[in-house]
């Protein structure tokens, strides 16, 4: 019933909007010829970090089908050092206030802009537009498809990934598409260390993330049966999560780690295995080509299962998943997960090793 309510209203929410954003569109008229030569592209990428692993497909066919073309990405404080690695593309923009950050778009001349988002808020949309890029494509959530020449209705049958969604904006311009999977080729590659395991607790939402007794659990049951060192990972605003699965190993084996952006790399492509919750830095050491392990809770198995196919994933197919939800009093698709269970399922993997 609550469900759809909020579906109600945010569908109601959609068709009061929409009169201010096509006076918007009136109000601003931009060029939407296609340009004789595709020279300069905009991405615009500035939510979070398993968004951006997602969206590298489309960065390495751009670069395919445009291979002369300069090709710029807009992404937020938190993405910048992410974003400075990957080798195709040639700038990175910083988000640094809408005003300031349009007329630095709007100066460098666009022929294409595409809206990586796939969702209905706005502000990435309106750069989009205004940036003045004759070529504009993004997904059609809400009626912010008014902003784009080229939309995208966003659909999800079940074989679809959010790659694939991605892909779809690519497909909508002409664009081959001979990478259909997100991939990170270190320049100097780091050796794999057979005995560290990484361990990330943290998550977005309290529901992502699997009770840090669990990690404890197998914390101790790696150290113990193969002398590993564990680095249990995270941010400084996860601190007290990362100390407390720490001390709770009881091991000089385990450490704490918190790695600034531009650290996360080499740490991540240091270790044999990641073992965490469905989150960036899980898809990024996928990217990376690291054996994962993950627990996947309220979010949607079909958009947000890891790429390729050395990866292990414990999910609970439930009656109330995928629900979405940041928050959960019952929260059994994480609960019903034990410890054991991963223990059985990376045993095989690290008596390999």
């Amino acid at each position: 019933m609550m469900t759809s309510v909020k579906g109600m209203l945010r569908s109601l929410y959609f068709i009061l909007r929409f009169p201010f954003l096509f006076l918007i569109r009136m109000v601003f008229p931009v060029d939407s010829v296609w340009p004789k030569e595709i020279s300069h592209i905009l991405l615009i990428r500035m939510d979070r970090l398993g968004d951006l692993v997602f969206s590298l497909p489309v960065i390495d066919n751009l670069r395919n089908a445009y291979p002369r073309a300069q090709i710029h990405m807009l992404v937020s404080p938190y993405l910048k050092d992410f974003a400075e690695l990957l080798g195709d593309i040639d700038q990175v923009i910083v988000y640094e206030g809408f005003k300031s950050t349009l007329n630095q778009l709007q100066e460098n001349h666009y022929d294409m802009s595409i809206d990586l988002l796939y969702d209905y808020t706005i502000k990435t949309a309106l750069l989009c537009f205004l940036s003045k890029a004759p070529i504009r494509v993004g997904f059609n959530w809400g009626k912010r498809g008014i902003f784009f020449t080229h939309q995208v209705i966003p659909q999800i049958p079940n074989e679809k990934s959010m790659v694939q969604l991605h892909l779809q904006l690519l497909r909508e311009l002409g664009v081959p598409l001979l990478v259909t999977e997100p991939k990170i080729e270190l320049a100097h590659p780091k050796d794999k260390n057979c005995r560290v395991v990484i361990m990330h607790p943290g998550g977005t939402f309290p529901t992502q993330r699997w009770p840090k007794e669990n990690f404890i659990e197998l914390g101790r049951y790696l150290i113990y049966r193969y002398d590993t060192k564990v680095f249990v990972m995270g941010s400084v605003q996860e601190k007290s999560l990362v100390d407390s699965i720490v001390s709770g190993i009881k091991n000089p084996n385990a450490q704490e780690v918190f790695p600034l952006p531009g650290e996360l790399v080499a740490l991540l492509s240091g270790g044999v295995l990641f073992i965490g919750n469905n989150s960036g830095p899980l898809h990024l050491s996928a990217a990376l080509g690291i054996m994962t392990a993950s627990v996947l809770g309220p979010t949607d198995p079909i958009l947000w299962w890891p790429i390729g196919d050395k990866h292990i994933v414990l999910y609970k197919d439930l009656s109330c998943s995928p629900c979405s939800k940041a928050y959960c009093r019952r929260h059994q698709c994480l609960q019903t997960i034990t410890a054991k269970d991963m223990i059985q399922a990376v045993t095989p993997f690290m008596d390999k090793v």
